[in-house]
């Protein structure tokens, strides 16, 4: 097993090498190092060298140019996606290839643009998806199965070969898991990195993952 952290947190289970970091290179249409813990990076790259971005994805909602449109909401996924890029390619400390969409929903008062057409919400998601691809970058996604469900509808799949980051199940603080069988998938694909602790109930942001992605 390989342990990690993501976004603020510098640490990993105890006695466990700090193997990989995950952290945000931005939101919506917008570059940001706030979460980005560059004491984590450091310390991922002084071992194996695998630190990750991930850009927090803004639904259709969030558009100034929303129309309502299928297009326009494949536009938005694309011009995300394209400052993600840019940001990915002019971070010193990022090393993969591998750049996780951020896709959930924070609280019920903050829906982070994602609406009730499933249907514009996908379309965000697939413009982001391609337009990574595009750029030369591998497009990864982290969510959970009720919170992808939520987004993006029942029975909505990814393509088969989208490297997943689960945030469910959540394990309790403290615990260490010794392999992923308990990590969930969604949209038809199994988890490449499980997030078991998240800091707004455990402090920190802890992964962990059995084969990490490029």
């Amino acid at each position: 097993m390989y342990y990690g952290c993501d976004s603020g947190t510098d640490s990993v289970c105890d006695n466990e090498t700090l193997f990989f970091y995950i952290g945000q290179l931005g939101y919506g249409t917008t570059v940001s190092s706030t979460y980005f813990n560059t004491s984590a990076a450091n310390q991922a790259k002084q071992n194996q060298g695998l630190v990750y971005g991930y850009w927090f994805l803004l639904g259709p909602d969030s558009d100034p140019d929303y129309n309502g449109t299928s297009s326009e909401a494949y536009a938005w996924g694309q011009k995300q996606a394209h400052i993600a890029y840019n940001a990915w390619f002019n971070n010193p400390y990022v090393t993969q290839w591998t750049l996780f969409g951020d896709v959930e929903i924070t609280s019920t008062s903050e829906t982070n643009g994602w609406g009730t057409s499933t249907a514009l919400n996908q379309k965000v998601w697939e413009g982001f998806y391609n337009q990574l691809s595009s750029e030369g970058l591998i497009p990864g996604v982290y969510s959970g199965p009720t919170l992808w469900q939520s987004i993006m509808g029942s029975g909505y799949n990814l393509n088969g070969v989208t490297p997943l980051w689960t945030s469910e199940p959540q394990e309790s603080c403290g615990i260490c898991p010794s392999n992923m069988a308990n990590a969930q998938g969604f949209g038809n694909e199994s988890p490449s990195v499980w997030q078991y602790n998240i800091s707004n109930t455990c402090s920190v942001d802890l992964d962990c993952s059995s084969s990490l992605p490029s």
